[in-house]
């Protein structure tokens, strides 16, 4: 799922690792002292490091999908929502419009992002059944549309202030995340109706 996700696993990883110094420093005091001892302790470093790895590989796909590169932003959109829908047990409807075209990776990846973030916020804070992800290619713009059948909540009572369920910082990082492509954002929603977000990024060039 965001940036801060690759945070919180950066400091996990980070821990783990000096654990490792600490097991490492004993078993060079053991291995002469204690061999028995020391060899189990090696096996669970072999354990540890290699769950090590597997959090490094998630971390390093968080920050940038290895497919974005290999089959392009469309495909990519459509594997996280696929993986999202299935953690979360929500029916997730994706849908492109119009001819797509390549975009500079960091547009590709920021789209992607804000996306997930939509769909992540639906699913935690608005208990839907069904949500539309849709992503339309035009001459000169970029229009991406994610709506929800959910709970719904007050845009006006929402401002920019959290809410006990963080919903409010989720739309606050999808609106910074805009703002960084100087794109629009427009939010909808009505409590007991659902949410609508759509966002326009205008002028995008096709990479040479």
């Amino acid at each position: 799922v965001g940036s801060e996700m690759c945070i919180r696993d950066s400091d996990s990883t980070v821990q783990n690792l000096t654990a490792m110094v600490h097991m490492a420093e004993l078993c060079s005091k053991l291995v002469d002292m204690d061999p028995i001892r020391c060899k189990l302790e090696l096996s669970k470093m072999i354990k540890n490091l290699r769950e090590i790895i597997d959090d490094t590989r998630k971390m390093i796909y968080n920050l940038r999908p290895m497919s974005f590169d290999d089959i392009g932003l469309d495909i990519t959109i459509e594997r996280t929502l696929d993986k999202l829908e299935a953690t979360g047990t929500k029916k997730i409807h994706f849908v492109v419009e119009g001819t797509p075209y390549q975009l500079k990776p960091i547009i590709g990846i920021t789209l992607l992002r804000i996306i997930q973030e939509a769909c992540s916020n639906a699913i935690c804070h608005a208990n839907p059944t069904l949500i539309h992800v849709l992503l339309r290619y035009e001459q000169g713009a970029i229009t991406v549309i994610v709506e929800d059948d959910g709970t719904g909540f007050d845009v006006h009572i929402l401002d920019e202030r959290p809410r006990d369920d963080n919903s409010g910082f989720g739309m606050s990082m999808m609106k910074e995340r805009v703002y960084l492509l100087s794109g629009s954002i427009q939010i909808d929603s009505k409590i007991g109706v659902g949410t609508k977000i759509c966002l326009l990024y205008t002028s995008p060039s096709p990479r040479d």
